[in-house]
Formats: structure tokens, sequence, C-alpha cells
């Protein structure tokens, strides 16, 4: 079977491409700049969710996560003779063949620890700059920045430790 993709330049051949081998073959390069930019304001909500409560943190779920992180849908039409192939994809034996959808996302691995290794970094972030003597909320030119300062930010160096692809 060969597969073509035809178009334009610069009508995003190559970014789908990239984004099959991603979610295909080695999900390992996704970094933070994956994720739609327009969604990081609300990654930042869900950390500052997280910084502004008592303790303990509320509880957010994968789903919350939804409509944030990067997503595939693929569609295979396969015979029920070929049922070897997708097994493994099937989540009910209804299926007696034809199309088979597949939602694949690369989300958090546990909520709960991403929250809790996020928030250990955001206080020892607050105990620094206490004992450096400058405000718990930092002012400009102070001092030297410190990371993190935001959910963001910390997904950008901790990406890979807490997320995974789920099917």
């Amino acid at each position: 079977m060969t597969t073509l993709f035809v178009g334009a330049n610069n009508s995003g051949k190559t970014s789908a491409i990239i984004a099959l081998r991603y979610f295909l073959l080695d999900a390992s390069h996704f970094s933070l700049n994956d994720f739609t930019l327009s969604r990081w304001p609300k990654i930042k909500a869900i950390g500052e969710t997280w910084k502004d409560s008592e303790s303990p943190a509320p509880k957010i779920t994968e789903e919350d996560w939804s409509d944030v992180v990067p997503a595939l849908d693929i569609w295979f039409d396969v015979a029920i003779s070929e049922f070897h192939h997708v097994a493994k994809l099937i989540p009910s034996l209804n299926w007696d063949g034809g199309l088979l959808g597949v939602r694949l996302r690369y989300e958090p691995k546990d909520v709960d620890a991403l929250r809790d290794d996020y928030l250990s970094n955001v206080k020892r972030v607050a105990e620094l700059k206490t004992t450096a003597g400058a405000p718990a909320n930092g002012s400009p030119g102070t001092m030297a920045k410190l990371w993190p300062e935001n959910l963001v930010e910390f997904l950008e160096r901790r990406l890979q430790r807490h997320f995974t692809l789920r099917a």
C-alpha cells in the first residue's frame, strides 16, 4: 500500500507527517511546542488553581486536560479477516468488521503526581525567595528568575516525565 500527501506549498503536509510519526512511532519527541499556543493560558490556569487552593489541591482529572493536549483520531476500514491486526485496539466484542476509530492523546500519566511535583517545585521557589529576602510573589529586578513561574514553564522541562501516549 502507498500513501500520498498532495497539497500546495505550506499547506501542512510536513506537519501531518511529523504528527503521525510522533503519535505512531515515537512520542518521546513531543515538546510543549506541540500543544496549541492558544491553550497555554488554560494550562497556566490549571497550575494557578493548584497553587491558589488550600491543601489538598482540587482534583483535576485527565478529562480536564482533554481540550489542551495533542490528539489524533485515526480511522481504519478493516475486514473481519484482518481482525488479528487490530485486536488490541477493539474496546468491545461487538465489533464485526468495518470502520474502527482510535483516538490517541498525549496526556498526563498521573495527574496527581504531576500536581504534586509541580507544587513541590513552586514551594521550593517560594522558600528560596523568602530565604533571599524577596517578597513571596517576587518583584521585577529583585533577584534572578527562579524556575518554575507557572505550569507551562514547568512542563517545558518536565513534559516527558509526566506525559504519555494513550489510546
